[in-house]
């Protein structure tokens, strides 16, 4: 096209009721025009319910069957919509076992199309994986390879391909709690690390939802970890090219903000920068109300053994009094000779900044291992000098390269 850009959008569609939802597409330049006609073209439509799942180039996989089976399908079409040569006009089967198949997707590796998807072939949610070539062959087993198939439930897999297939997913093994691991696979899907994956992380509460993206030489794994009763926090993790994990402890916090923070997803931006996006319920009030929040990261290498946080050189303390009214002391810790440019920022509840302080002429007294205490006092009014309504209210402490985590406080008149 003149514009050099074309997409390929596909959906399930239920317009023909009677014979269940079927899959339909839409090419869609640059400009916006429609090139398949006002209400798109069929991919396929199967005699039961069939759910898109993923569209990658001008592949469309999805599930479709109905109880007790449902099945993995993909087919490949041309530019004009029609079925690619090679392939069956409903869709390849990439796996008929029986029980359910379902959320699978897709990715581009150098045999053509790599497809993972959730298999309940054994009874519990295992992860199976089928490459497929352009010309619409199978390169794997048929129905597919197991690439973990391991006690309980494992889901929620997302995968990169550099040179190798990394897949990360949700773990229930425990039979208590859900985890996230990791596995490095070569091109026949046998597994490179420790058999059944690396630990990314294992807790007494549930880790799920997790996101793989690489940066530099090293993978960031960010994942929503259910810590308390008020809600979900985010949390990520770096590894090297062996699975070795270059963050301390349980992962970097990336966001623990009240409410609910779900579903990160992450992507590079730069050789040792990332921004992680996420939906927040920070906002609510009785009923949930989903907001998007990003962060960018700064992904330093440090060792497993390394006490320092990753990205954050000083330490922000829990005001005290909290709550208060109407002023509050906000207490950190500094480097010696810490000399960026730094700000204590405080935001409401819907994240706008109403007040913020520069750090630098103040007084720091010495702490161990070579550290500087600050404190600074909010009294509890704007940058306009407005007394600020009750409520809840953030901290965080921001320079030109790091950002702490944000705390939060509480007013009450």
């Amino acid at each position: 096209t003149d514009t050099g850009y074309e997409y390929y959008v596909g959906w399930s569609d239920n317009r023909d009721w009677m014979t269940g939802s079927g899959i339909y597409a839409q090419k869609i330049l640059a400009d916006g025009s429609l090139q398949w006609g006002p209400a798109g073209l069929v991919i396929a439509d199967g005699s039961g319910d069939d759910q898109l799942n993923d569209v990658v180039e001008d592949y469309f996989i999805w599930h479709g069957g109905s109880w007790p089976n449902q099945d993995i399908f993909v087919k490949r079409v041309d530019s004009d919509g029609s079925t690619a040569a090679g392939w069956p006009e409903d869709g390849l089967l990439v796996c008929g076992a029986t029980g359910f198949q379902e959320n699978a997707r897709g990715l581009m590796v150098p045999e053509g199309l790599l497809v993972v998807w959730e298999d309940k072939r054994s009874g519990t949610a295992d992860l199976y994986g089928q490459i497929i070539t352009p010309e619409g062959q199978i390169v794997w087993a048929e129905d597919g390879i197991p690439l973990n198939a391991g006690v309980n439930d494992q889901i929620a897999a997302r995968f990169l391909y550099d040179e190798y297939l990394y897949m990360v997913w949700e773990d229930f093994r425990s039979g208590i709690d859900e985890d996230i691991y990791m596995q490095k696979f070569d091109a026949n899907g046998n597994e490179l690390w420790m058999a059944g994956g690396n630990e990314i992380i294992v807790a007494d509460s549930a880790q799920t939802a997790p996101c793989l993206t690489k940066n530099s030489e090293n993978y960031l794994v960010c994942w929503q970890a259910s810590q308390s009763d008020a809600g979900t926090d985010l949390y990520g993790q770096l590894l090297n090219e062996q699975g070795e994990k270059l963050w301390a402890g349980s992962g970097y916090l990336i966001c623990s903000a009240i409410k609910n923070q779900n579903k990160p997803q992450a992507v590079p931006v730069s050789n040792n920068m990332s921004v992680v996006i996420w939906q927040d319920t920070r906002s609510s009030g009785k009923t949930d109300i989903y907001n998007i929040y990003a962060q960018k990261l700064r992904m330093d290498l440090l060792s497993a053994d390394d006490p320092v946080i990753p990205g954050n050189p000083f330490t922000l303390f829990q005001n005290y009094p909290n709550p208060f009214n109407p002023e509050t002391t906000i207490a950190f810790n500094l480097p010696t000779g810490f000399s960026e440019d730094l700000t204590l920022d405080i935001f409401n509840l819907k994240g706008q900044k109403i007040r913020s302080y520069p750090v630098g002429n103040e007084t720091g007294q010495t702490v161990e291992n070579g550290q500087q205490l600050y404190s600074i006092i909010w009294n509890g009014c704007d940058h306009n000098g407005l007394p600020a309504a009750n409520g809840i209210y953030f901290y965080q402490l921001t320079s030109r390269y790091y950002q702490s985590p944000a705390r939060k406080m509480i007013m009450l008149k």
